[in-house]
C-alpha cells in the first residue's frame, strides 16, 4: 500500500492486537468494577456480557451506518478513505480487515472519559 515498509507496517492489525491490548484493559477495568462497587462477581460477570454485547451492536451499526455512506465528490472519497481505511481496497488481507487498535482505544478512551465525568455529575 505504501512505498516505505515502515510506514506500511503501521497499517496493518494482525488479530493478535485484540487481546493483547483489549483483554488487560477489560480485566482492569473488571475488577475495578469489583473493588470499587458493592456489586459480585455474578452481577459483574452480568455486566460485562451486556456491555460486549452493546458495544460489539454499537459497532456494527456504526459500521454499517457510517463507513458505507460515501460523500459526493472528490472530498468526500477521501473522506470515506480516511475514515473506513483500506479493508474495501484489500479484502483478503488477514492484516487489513480490522480497524487500526489506535483509533479503537483513543474512541475507548473518549468513552471512558465521557462516563467518568457523566458519574461525578460535571458532564
Amino acid at each position: 500500500m505504501f512505498e516505505s515498509d515502515f510506514i506500511d507496517l503501521f497499517s496493518r492489525t494482525p488479530w493478535t492486537i485484540v487481546p493483547v491490548l483489549f483483554v488487560p484493559g477489560a480485566a482492569f477495568l473488571f475488577w475495578g468494577g469489583l473493588h470499587y462497587t458493592d456489586l459480585g462477581v455474578v452481577a459483574m460477570l452480568g455486566l460485562t456480557l451486556a456491555g460486549f454485547v452493546f458495544w460489539t451492536f454499537s459497532e456494527y451499526w456504526l459500521h454499517r451506518l457510517f463507513f458505507h455512506w460515501e460523500p459526493p465528490g472528490k472530498w468526500g472519497a477521501r473522506l470515506h478513505f480516511l475514515v473506513h481505511g483500506v479493508h474495501p481496497q484489500w479484502p483478503k488481507d488477514k492484516y487489513r480487515v480490522g480497524h487500526a487498535a489506535r483509533s479503537e482505544h483513543r474512541a475507548l478512551l473518549h468513552l471512558w472519559r465521557a462516563l467518568l465525568l457523566h458519574d461525578r455529575g460535571t458532564a
